[in-house]
């Protein structure tokens, strides 16, 4: 099974009126959040991305997104990286299905294409390992294309051990109404995580 590139031809953006469902360039000093896609999907025909997935623990990552976010994207085996208003219809696909250098050009073109940020910018991702640490022939992964991106990359999962962690550290930080990493959260505790660095 395959992905599909998601990307369009200019004057197909301009006839699907896709300019205005966001671009990394937009805001000056932007905080833009990565979130991985989810198994668990709940659309019927052509769904905008962020609707698409339908497990509580995207809910999470979507209203983290929301909330602490100037722009943000999804991270889907099926597609790349795409906009989270992008239209998109159900499909059944991971990271084990697809060839990692074509996904990862798909994923690497995206943010070239999308991507004018600057070193004051910041990048919090909610991506699992199996995604960030996805290896093309050639060596490339999306954790590597991240951190050689400009902006502060962020990887507050990485501060976590498992699912249940992840959604608790989300959920704090909606709670405080702050965008910070899961150890600066009062009381959250997770040791495991923290020795493993």
């Amino acid at each position: 099974m395959g992905f599909e590139d998601a990307t369009y031809c200019s004057s197909c953006y301009q006839d699907l009126d896709l300019e205005n469902q966001g671009s990394l360039s937009e805001f000056e000093n932007t905080t833009y959040v990565l979130v991985g896609c989810g198994k668990q999907k709940d659309a019927t025909g052509i769904t905008p991305a962020r609707d698409v997935y339908s497990s509580g623990y995207f809910d999470k990552k979507k209203r983290f997104a929301d909330e602490f976010s100037d722009e943000w994207y999804i991270v889907s085996a099926k597609f790349g990286l795409i906009h989270n208003e992008t239209t998109i219809w159900e499909y059944d696909a991971t990271i084990e299905d697809v060839d990692n250098d074509k996904w990862l050009d798909v994923v690497e073109d995206n943010l070239n294409t999308w991507h004018d940020w600057s070193h004051d910018d910041e990048v919090y991702v909610l991506i699992g390992k199996k995604y960030l640490d996805a290896e093309a022939s050639d060596g490339r992964t999306l954790r590597g294309l991240l951190n050689e991106a400009e902006p502060e990359t962020y990887f507050p999962f990485e501060q976590t051990s498992g699912i249940g962690k992840q959604q608790q550290y989300l959920g704090d930080a909606i709670e405080h109404g702050e965008l910070v990493m899961p150890y600066e959260l009062p009381g959250f505790e997770d040791q495991a995580a923290l020795d493993s660095f």
